[in-house]
């Protein structure tokens, strides 16, 4: 209710309640929970990086408050530091072909504002691009046909370093009955240079009559390498015919008195016909043609078809293709190696890398290509790249 006047002329109210004492104070502020980032590698993707293409490391990273720095290291060298999204490092990096086979890592090391860290490291392995060959022989088989038992046939095949590191070769291996090693520059310890060849000659001396078949076992190191080449061999022994002669046929004497004898003809041996060996066959060679399309889209995954191959000889051929992808100022190498069976239609493709395709999603470009394999002279075409 409401009192009377108090001593200072004031009214004053009752309360019917009160409180026994002060409300709490916090004796410091609270504190706010600030967890650690997270961070996962964008590029490259698979953990594997394509000789001849670029990529950019990207990393991902997020976090409750925000990030503060993102820096990346590679193999231990010394360390780069981003500090805005997207977190790309080093403006790209191109692995070479001596790198095939080798193993690098990455580091990020993430940075939060409280300056809680988090760190990833993810390995890739340098492959070789599709259809790299580091060594290749021109002729898959080698046939040395019909062949007198007595007599020999040799035959050569070629092996050529096709790739882009030296080879060595080591021991060769052949194996068949008949069939043997007759010389050639392909020895154990040859060493071949970028673009080299050198031969190996097998002799083919049966001993008996029939078919008979092997294979030459050529292996060799290299980066890059692959399973040895082999050859497969074949050859028919043949039995010679033997020389028909017939035999000399005379008639007796015949005496009569007082008559002289008579000495009757005599007949001549009949000419010997000589046995003409079979003659060896032709020496297998490749037959190839290559068709252009006049304008090209990549698929979606990035695949771009260059060409179409056609090999209408009776051996394997190589066929080479270099060239420049060109987008707008961007300039993208392409190389692509590619091997076509006796017989046999190839579709010439190559993927392209992430750049490249998103440069192609905003324009379209040009592909000057030059192939070699294909005839005497190297062939050049320029083909027009699609958007898209």
């Amino acid at each position: 209710g409401i009192s009377g006047v108090d001593a200072v002329g004031r009214a004053s109210v009752e309360v019917p309640y009160g409180r026994p004492s002060a409300p709490p104070i916090p004796a410091a502020p609270g504190v706010t929970v600030d967890t650690a980032p997270t961070a996962s590698f964008a590029e490259p993707f698979d953990g594997e990086a394509v000789v001849g293409e670029s990529f950019v490391p990207t990393v991902s990273a997020s976090d409750d408050f925000g990030v503060r720095s993102v820096e990346l290291t590679l193999d231990a060298e010394a360390p780069q530091l981003a500090t805005l999204a997207p977190y790309e490092f080093g403006g790209g990096w191109r692995p070479d072909y001596d790198e095939i086979g080798q193993t690098h890592t990455l580091s990020a090391r993430v940075v939060d504002s409280a300056g809680n860290e988090t760190v990833v490291t993810g390995d890739f392995e340098v492959v070789a691009p599709a259809g790299y060959e580091a060594a290749q022989v021109d002729a898959d088989a080698l046939d040395a046909g019909s062949v007198l038992l007595g007599a020999t046939a040799d035959r050569t095949v070629t092996v050529t370093n096709s790739g882009e590191n030296p080879v060595t070769l080591t021991a060769l291996d052949l194996s068949g009955t008949g069939f043997a090693p007759a010389g050639g520059s392909c020895v154990a310890g040859a060493e071949l240079a970028v673009g080299e060849s050198c031969t190996v000659t097998v002799r083919f001396a049966p001993t008996v009559a029939g078919a008979a078949s092997g294979t030459l076992s050529i292996p060799y190191t290299a980066i890059g390498a692959g399973a040895p080449l082999a050859v497969t061999l074949g050859g028919t022994g043949v039995t010679p015919e033997p020389e028909r002669r017939e035999p000399e046929q005379r008639e007796p004497e015949t005496r009569q008195p007082e008559t002289p004898a008579v000495v009757p003809p005599v007949t001549p041996d009949p000419p010997v016909t000589p046995v003409t060996p079979p003659s060896a066959q032709p020496t297998p060679a490749a037959a190839l043609a290559v068709t252009f399309p006049r304008a090209v889209k990549a698929s979606r995954s990035g695949v771009l078809t260059l060409a179409t191959l056609r090999n209408s000889g009776t051996a394997a051929g190589t066929v080479r293709v270099t060239g420049t992808l060109v987008v707008g100022r961007a300039r993208f190498a392409i190389r692509v190696t590619s091997r076509v069976a006796a017989g046999k239609r190839v579709t010439l493709s190559v993927r392209l890398s992430r750049r490249a395709r998103l440069a192609l999603r905003r324009r379209g470009g040009t592909l000057s290509l030059r192939v070699t394999g294909v005839g005497a002279r190297a062939l050049t075409r320029r083909i027009t790249v699609r958007r898209g």
